[in-house]
């Protein structure tokens, strides 16, 4: 469903969508992936490096 809101341009909506993805099921890299690209977007560049971190580590374990 975020994914859908991002490319509807609902980017509010897609980061609710996926704060609340995040809290039931925090190990799926997408999300974080995802609402990194959702706060690059909403101007907030250290909570999309907090989130593309999330992810990097999630995929290979922090070795990017």
């Amino acid at each position: 469903m975020a994914c859908t809101y991002i490319q509807m341009g609902e980017i509010k909506k897609a980061k609710t969508n996926l704060n609340k993805a995040i809290m039931f099921k925090s190990d799926v890299p997408e999300f974080h992936y995802n609402l990194a690209y959702v706060y690059k977007k909403l101007n907030k560049p250290k909570l999309a490096q907090t989130y593309l971190d999330n992810y990097n580590k999630l995929t290979n374990g922090g070795n990017s």
